[in-house]
């Protein structure tokens, strides 16, 4: 850790927030602070999200409150609870219950630098659970939500990891990976959005699907696509392939091709 984000986290050796030990970060931006750690009540690992040193800090725990009432309603393995949420020597921190201790931007990156492909099969396992996510948070937990919790922007930082290779997805209720504490985009971050979110417009869940199609899409050089598939994305599909190319354009001819009115 570098000195200043150790200053923001306190003593890695002592209690950060009264409550955690052996905090390590995981994403740092201006509006937010998001850690690993180990709840000293019961030794069992969290992530814990707190404001950042040029946040302002009711704006946040305003968020955590959204945070943790949009989490509570999306009923997916992959949308980690909110385990705890509360103030410390006027600091709020938002508790999830979750052992991640990477976020999707760093593994990105890791991947890209030591050259490894991820496994085709997991990556798409990981796609249907997220999309899964998606739809539970715009159903509401009855499936008649008055609302759609849409998250409008994704990006790697929506994604967390843990050791064992479980991901979770965070974001509903306030999108704290790709905003700041006031709402307003955060530029240092690359995110996947829908046209009409990108040119000021309103979220939806149809657009939300897109977000992800963009942001899957654009994992394939990271991915080990056997034979079959390059071949077909290169123009050259051999017998009985051809369907496969037709499955890859649908999203691009139904989703990205059409107005929103019309996906």
């Amino acid at each position: 850790m570098t000195s200043q984000i150790r200053a923001e986290l306190g003593a890695a050796r002592g209690s950060w927030l009264g409550r955690y030990g052996e905090p390590t970060p995981i994403r740092r931006r201006g509006a937010f602070l998001l850690a690993s750690a180990t709840r000293q009540s019961d030794g069992q690992p969290c992530v814990v999200l707190v404001p950042g040193p040029e946040a302002d800090r009711a704006r946040a725990a305003d968020a955590f409150v959204r945070i943790e009432r949009a989490h509570r309603a999306v009923r997916v393995a992959c949308v980690p609870e909110v385990t705890a949420r509360g103030t410390f020597q006027e600091i709020p921190y938002l508790e999830l219950g979750c052992d991640a201790v990477i976020d999707g931007a760093d593994l990105h990156r890791v991947l890209i630098d030591s050259g490894q492909r991820a496994d085709l099969g997991a990556a798409a396992a990981m796609a249907i659970e997220l999309g899964r996510a998606l739809r539970a948070a715009h159903e509401g937990p009855d499936g008649r939500a008055p609302r759609p919790a849409c998250l409008g922007r994704l990006s790697y930082a929506n994604l967390l990891f843990a050791r064992s290779g479980r991901f979770y997805l965070v974001g509903f209720g306030h999108n704290f990976p790709v905003e700041k504490a006031c709402g307003l985009p955060d530029g240092e971050v690359t995110t996947f959005q829908a046209p009409e979110v990108a040119l000021g417009g309103a979220p939806s869940p149809v657009g939300d699907h897109l977000a992800l199609h963009l942001l899957l899409r654009s994992l394939l050089p990271l991915l080990d696509l056997g034979a079959v598939l390059p071949r077909v994305l290169f123009g050259d599909p051999g017998p009985g392939e051809a369907e496969i190319l037709d499955c890859l354009r649908w999203p691009d001819v139904h989703l990205l091709a059409e107005p929103p009115s019309r996906r």
